[in-house]
């Protein structure tokens, strides 16, 4: 059996049950709305995101967020961000509760990853920091609370990650 799916895509069936009478079965129609459901495999120019200023942006330095629930249905969110020589971030937290203040954000428990493409940022956390340089990749586990610095005497770029997105 075969049906249209989403944007006229056909997806083949491999019923599970029986049609009774041109009746669809349970089993049948789940498969039918899970397909349809189905997020779609897709490419996302940066060239056709905004950015989101400092000052509108929750990280208070540019953003442009690319793959996203609301775009792509993905449960990972992916963005790139640019930093000019000496700007910082607020500070965010990753830990179960929020314990941030007003001018803070607050992610709730979420995996993150950067990549350095140009520039040098130091990220600092609790007890800890590191330096970022390009063609190097930081994991922050949840439960943090960090906050970027580009320490370099040039523009910086990069992209960055979390799971489950929190949006």
């Amino acid at each position: 059996m075969s049906v249209r799916g989403p944007e006229g895509s056909r997806m083949v069936l491999r019923t599970i049950g029986f049609i009774n009478h041109g009746m669809l079965t349970t089993s049948v129609r789940r498969i039918i709305l899970a397909g349809m459901n189905k997020p779609r495999p897709m490419v996302v120019s940066m060239d056709s995101i905004p950015v989101i200023p400092a000052d509108q942006a929750v990280t208070r330095v540019r953003i442009a967020r690319l793959i996203t629930k609301s775009r792509c249905g993905s449960n990972l969110l992916l963005g790139v961000c640019w930093m000019d020589p000496g700007e910082k971030t607020n500070t965010w937290s990753s830990r179960d509760e929020n314990d941030m203040g007003a001018d803070d954000h607050w992610y709730g428990p979420v995996d993150e990853t950067y990549f350095m493409i140009r520039g040098h940022l130091r990220i600092t956390w609790d007890d800890g920091a590191a330096d970022l340089h390009p063609n190097d990749a930081f994991y922050l586990p949840p439960g943090w609370t960090y906050e970027l610095e580009n320490v370099g005497d040039e523009p910086a770029f990069f992209t960055y990650s979390m799971t489950p997105t929190p949006e």
